[in-house]
């Protein structure tokens, strides 16, 4: 924060040997759809797009994505660390505690973002993307 990070997840096969530790050296169609992701992300205000050759109908998962980033896109710097701390699993209190705010901020945060619903979307936006992909 408050740098602005695009991601796009680029579905398709790996044709080259995967390399665990680093991206160089490794192509296939994967690469190509995340590269398509980005140039089309950078046209837009959207931080998040799906694309793949395999996957159809991706609009339904991308829209989310994009109503997702538009949300995201005015928040300020606790509402962001407060979903961060969610996702890796604090307390109420010792996200109140590590920020140095009071409880009740930071379920006025959870409420005005829509931060557990924010989640929810993520977790089954991963699920369906996952269920789809045939690792081979």
């Amino acid at each position: 924060y408050p740098q602005r990070i695009r991601f796009s997840i680029g579905a398709g096969e790996i044709l080259t040997d995967i390399n665990p530790f680093q991206a160089i050296g490794m192509d296939g169609p994967a690469f190509h759809n995340a590269r398509k992701g980005i140039q089309e992300l950078k046209k837009t205000r959207f931080l998040f797009k799906i694309v793949s050759d395999e996957m159809h109908n991706l609009d339904f998962l991308n829209n989310n994505l994009y109503l997702i980033s538009h949300i995201i896109n005015d928040w300020k710097k606790n509402r962001l660390e407060i979903l961060k701390r969610l996702i890796n699993g604090y307390t109420i209190q010792q996200i109140s505690d590590s920020l140095k705010i009071s409880t009740t901020a930071v379920y006025k945060n959870i409420t005005e973002g829509a931060l557990k619903i924010i989640i929810e979307l993520f977790k089954e936006i991963s699920l369906f993307v996952n269920q789809r992909l045939e690792f081979k």
